[in-house]
């Protein structure tokens, strides 16, 4: 009995999942979840996304479909709501970074980018991009209120 052998690369999915649950909890807290059109199409598009991913972990034939597609759609979406909302802080730009380098890191996969340098130079999008908005958010959420209240 031979058990499965995974790739190398499992790890970048298990990130990408975590991404994806990120995201989804992002769309639940902010100020997108209120306005039901936008909320609605893009938590479709995500999940058009994980069936893309996991088509692709299966080698089924529309995962390249389903990857490009929705990775276009998370970002048009996104955009959309971004240009449309009033007043933008710096945590709303690193939002549309992270979504952005999410939708073309999607669209690198799905349009099989990962020889040579096509995928590289997203994917460190991708991870300072989060690494950022996740740290400027606990900054501003749990470190700033502290330093003001104790002045």
């Amino acid at each position: 009995m031979q058990l499965v052998s995974f790739s190398v690369a499992w790890y970048v999915y298990v990130i990408y999942g975590l991404v994806l649950l990120a995201f989804s909890i992002l769309v639940w807290r902010g100020s997108i979840w209120h306005n039901g059109l936008f909320s609605s199409l893009l938590l479709i598009t995500v999940v058009i996304n994980g069936a893309g991913w996991l088509f692709y972990v299966m080698h089924w034939s529309l995962s390249t479909l389903l990857l490009i597609i929705s990775g276009l759609l998370i970002m048009v979406i996104y955009s959309f709501w971004f240009r449309r909302k009033k007043a933008k802080q710096r945590l709303d730009y690193l939002k549309l970074l992270w979504v952005v380098s999410a939708g073309l890191f999607s669209i690198a996969v799905g349009s099989h980018m990962q020889t040579g340098l096509g995928i590289m130079p997203v994917r460190a999008l991708l991870s300072i991009s989060f690494w950022t908005l996740l740290l400027d958010f606990l900054y501003t959420t749990y470190i700033r209120p502290k330093r003001v209240a104790n002045n």
